[in-house]
């Protein structure tokens, strides 16, 4: 499959996260543990496991160490903007 397809592909799945879910997808892209995730974004370790499961669902059932691959081929090395507070920090809300 030609690199653009899987670009455009990895975008549609992404483009179906809610906010939540793409903040945990990119913590975990980033090689963060699920303790650290629940801790950096103030919510319970559960929480984050039932976070992580629904995205994977929604990323086409992806075991979870693929994706980081589907969050970098769909936008990058960039930290998404839409996860920012004013200041440019990780906004957990």
């Amino acid at each position: 499959m030609p690199l653009a397809s899987r670009k455009a592909e990895a975008e549609s799945l992404v483009s179906r996260l809610t906010k939540r879910e793409l903040e945990v997808c990119w913590c975990l892209a980033l090689g963060m543990s699920r303790q650290k995730i629940a801790k950096a974004l103030g919510i319970a370790v559960k929480t984050a496991d039932a976070v992580v499961a629904n995205a994977k669902e929604k990323l086409g059932g992806v075991h979870t160490l693929r994706i980081p691959l589907v969050m970098f081929t769909a936008r990058g090395f960039a930290w998404p903007r839409e996860l920012e507070d004013a200041n440019g920090r990780m906004d957990p809300a």
